[in-house]
């Protein structure tokens, strides 16, 4: 049942005029290259905030993880 639904779905999707693929895909490449241009200046990266080699995560993340290993003895046991 799931096959019917996508090849009916891709019937109705292929049949649509051009004109709407183009209202479709215009406004869409528009807003992919916004939040990439965006993403790319204002990553953490970007920023200094996320330091090469650096895991990802907020303050609070790193300050439990020391926590715990503070609370290991101070090593991860790797």
């Amino acid at each position: 049942m799931p096959a019917v639904a996508v090849l009916l779905c891709l019937l109705l999707v292929g049949n649509l005029p051009l004109i709407t693929w183009a209202r479709f895909l215009g406004p869409m490449a528009a807003g992919l290259l916004i939040h990439l241009c965006w993403g790319r200046r204002h990553s953490k990266v970007a920023t200094g905030e996320l330091a090469a080699g650096a895991t990802p995560g907020t303050a609070e993340d790193h300050a439990m993880a020391e926590g715990r290993r503070a609370s290991r003895g101070g090593r991860s046991g790797r």
